[in-house]
């Protein structure tokens, strides 16, 4: 009688058992890591729907940012908080999409821009390097986006040019288009 117990509990068990892999078989995966209600997780989120952004400059909290595919620029800076009371937003175009892992900064109001309007320039008068904006820095001969870009970079870190010679000290710009704007600029 126990043996005949043994092997009833034998094949009780090799059943059991088969029936376990059939079932785990059928289902696609093990009953112990199947989740009958399974919850929004990183791993059920399509990453391709988000992009990454880094924030950089005069924002009140720069960083890394995670957002939707089609969002703009103004965005995300409304998202870090704003811009603080130094920034410039008139050289960057707040309606940009983002693209993902890309680096924006919005930079910081020159030190030689004044606070109050200024008189309306002469436009035949030549083009003061200390205070021209970057379209009117490439109103000049040889003066591409560039160009004005250095320009403004080298102003900003290095204080007001104090000789018209100094913009040479600017990358791009060599004694030939200094000659070249000879007459047409000034401090």
């Amino acid at each position: 009688m126990k043996e005949r117990a043994r092997i009833i509990t034998g094949a009780a068990c090799i059943a059991l058992f088969v029936l376990v892999v059939v079932w785990t078989n059928l289902s696609g995966g093990s009953p112990q890591n199947k989740d009958l209600f399974p919850e929004e997780t990183d791993e059920n989120v399509d990453e391709t729907a988000y992009l990454y952004v880094e924030l950089k400059g005069e924002v009140r909290l720069p960083g890394i940012y995670k957002v939707e595919k089609g969002t703009r620029l103004y965005e995300v800076v409304l998202l870090a908080g704003g811009t603080t009371k130094e920034a410039d937003t008139k050289e960057i175009n707040q309606a940009t999409l983002i693209t993902d892992g890309k680096a924006y900064v919005i930079p910081k109001k020159s030190a030689n821009e004044p606070s109050t309007p200024q008189e309306p320039k002469d436009e035949n008068g030549p083009v003061s390097i200390n205070t021209a904006s970057k379209d009117e820095l490439m109103s000049l001969p040889n003066i591409g986006p560039a160009t004005a870009e250095n320009i403004i970079a080298h102003r900003d870190e290095h204080g007001p040019f104090e000789r018209l010679e100094d913009l040479t000290d600017v990358r791009g710009i060599g004694e030939a288009t200094l000659d070249d704007l000879e007459g047409l600029i000034t401090l």
